[in-house]
């Protein structure tokens, strides 16, 4: 699956470089600005973590579209995303001088600095509105995490509210793009843009590993609505 989604990626920077001079509008570059609102949730893989429900957040940033013909972009750009997701896991405290089970809920808030690549299918103008279609691929670097841990048993409860969870992130994460949205043009040279987006990631998120545990990985998830101006 990986190394599709490298081969589909490689693929498109090079019929983008090659017909970066295309059109539409007479435009070989578009750029625009967007603001999206996103809910985002965890995919545990490891034996007896849970997803425990989803997180709100937001991306912003500027938009770039490469013309390969008049219906065909290859669209990149540069964001700031920020997304997260619960989950439960088991851990152990020390209750009473005895070390105890518990359950071991912990939030997570992530920021990464996001460049994606993706091809980009457009219909013919219907009035003043264009109809588009994206797949591709999306490259992040992890800027920032913080957290919230909660432990809690019968008649236990403790909380930390800022642990220090930056060590345990991965650098890097890669992620599948699949979106759609409806282009209205208020001018020659300006439109809106409505959409929703899937950013399904495919690396593991964390870079630790608990004992007796054969697989630890979690990877980020998020669906988001676009709202953006392009120009």
């Amino acid at each position: 699956m990986k190394k599709i989604i490298i081969s589909f990626a490689a693929i498109i920077f090079l019929v983008a470089s090659t017909y970066s001079q295309s059109y539409r509008q007479n435009k070989p570059l578009r750029l625009g600005l967007h603001f999206s609102p996103n809910l985002g949730y965890l995919s545990p893989e490891t034996r007896s973590y849970e997803n425990d429900g989803v997180s709100l957040g937001y991306s912003y940033g500027l938009i770039s579209d490469f013309s390969i013909t008049e219906n065909y972009y290859v669209g990149s750009g540069l964001f700031i995303s920020h997304f997260g997701g619960k989950v439960n896991m088991p851990g152990t405290e020390i209750i009473n001088d005895d070390e105890v089970e518990v359950t071991h809920w912990r939030s997570y808030n992530l920021q990464y600095l996001n460049i994606p690549l993706t091809l980009k299918l457009l219909t013919n103008e219907i009035g003043y509105t264009t109809f588009l279609g994206q797949f591709g691929v999306g490259l992040g670097a992890n800027i920032g995490a913080k957290g919230e841990d909660k432990f809690f048993a019968d008649n236990y409860e403790r909380i930390d509210n800022d642990p220090d969870i930056k060590s345990d992130i991965a650098f890097l994460r890669a992620s599948l793009i699949i979106g759609g949205a409806i282009e209205y043009s208020l001018a020659e040279n300006a439109s809106i843009i409505i959409g929703i987006e899937y950013n399904n990631g495919f690396t593991n998120l964390i870079t630790s590993k608990p004992d007796n545990v054969d697989k630890h990985s979690i990877t980020t998830n998020y669906i988001q609505l676009t709202f953006g101006v392009m120009f």
